[in-house]
């Protein structure tokens, strides 16, 4: 009972919560319409990364008591296995959740790469927009003081 409290819980607050945002968004007339399709977006997006991520394990645990109280010992090995392997797919979310924050919001992508991976992040600055020529640098030394045009 403890064990599912603690994923069905969760989940069904989670699905009210995102059906009641979801809902909102929808409703909303103010504002950019492609903004409030990213919103909707990111929070579907957690609701079905937590959902992929919880449910099979769950319900492979529920497999995995229902072998042990009718004691079908060849079946409970699988349940076994296979409760394990999800375990891994649950630990998962972990992982996946800043992905799915990293995909949906521009600012919160721009700070990871830049904390992460700085040396990508330096490349793309470097880079010239296409039909951009890259821009000069002029340095001129005036009386000992240097000056950059």
């Amino acid at each position: 009972i403890v064990f599912f409290s603690q994923i069905i819980i969760p989940f069904i607050i989670l699905i009210y919560c995102t059906a009641r945002i979801v809902s909102r968004l929808r409703r909303k007339t103010v504002g950019e319409k492609a903004k409030l399709r990213k919103a909707v977006f990111a929070v579907l997006s957690v609701a079905i990364v937590f959902s992929i991520c919880f449910l099979p394990c769950t319900i492979a645990r529920a497999v995995l008591l229902i072998t042990r109280v009718k004691e079908w010992a060849p079946m409970e090995v699988v349940a076994v296995q296979v409760y394990d392997a999800l375990m891994v797919l649950s630990y998962a979310d972990c992982l996946l959740d800043p992905l799915v924050y990293c995909f949906c919001h521009s600012g919160f992508k721009n700070a990871y790469i830049s904390t992460f991976f700085p040396s990508f992040l330096k490349k793309r600055l470097l880079k010239p927009v296409s039909g951009t020529p890259p821009a000069r640098t002029t340095t001129t030394i005036i009386s000992g003081a240097k000056r950059i045009s």
